[in-house]
């Protein structure tokens, strides 16, 4: 590879597009995962029928949006290897978190 290539995105789009529709479904799950425990409401609470029905409605209609936008992004990335690498270490820090802060509550 010479030194041109090096700084240009590698037009390796059929593994990005893979990678980021499997890690970014994941990571879509895990940040709105946790926007359910620590937003507004959380899970924790008392709420009504109502409001409950409401609250998880609107996470599920969170996460297409989400993993549309890191599917988007994933192409941004120099190389598939680079997409893997990222998206792999966003998916352990919010699982991570999710995990660590959910035995706090």
């Amino acid at each position: 590879m010479n030194d041109r290539q090096k700084g240009k995105i590698q037009p390796q789009w059929l593994w990005k597009t893979l990678i980021s529709l499997v890690l970014g479904l994941t990571l879509s799950f895990g940040l709105v995962g946790l926007f359910a425990w620590f937003g507004p409401d959380s899970l924790n609470s008392e709420l009504s029928g109502e409001r409950l029905l409401w609250k998880t409605q609107i996470h599920m209609w969170m996460v297409p949006p989400i993993w549309m936008i890191i599917v988007t992004v994933g192409y941004l990335f120099k190389t598939a290897k680079e997409a893997a690498m990222s998206l792999l270490i966003g998916n352990v820090c919010v699982f991570g978190c999710l995990i660590f802060f959910k035995d706090l509550l």
